[in-house]
């Protein structure tokens, strides 16, 4: 686990950044179950497009690996306590 620093309001925030890339493959099966992410080839949000890259609190962020952008995925029954 990484400690990162964020500013916000003027003021740092500590946070615990984790690498889970040993889960990324569960962590990916589990976004195409919910519908961030498509296996179909074709589809504007098919998973093969992104990058797994890290997770704060229970919350998955990936990258597109064309427009760079970034998804989050929250994972309600992983994280449950998110409204």
């Amino acid at each position: 686990m990484t400690a990162c620093y964020r500013q916000c309001f003027g003021r740092q925030i500590l946070y615990k950044m984790e690498f889970l890339y040993e889960q990324s493959e569960l962590i990916f099966n589990r976004a195409i179950e919910c519908g961030i992410f498509s296996d179909d080839n074709f589809s504007e949000n098919y998973a093969g497009n992104y990058m797994y890259m890290y997770t704060i609190k229970g919350t998955h962020y990936f990258k597109n690996s064309f427009n760079r952008k970034y998804i989050m995925f929250i994972d309600e029954i992983q994280n449950p306590n998110v409204n």
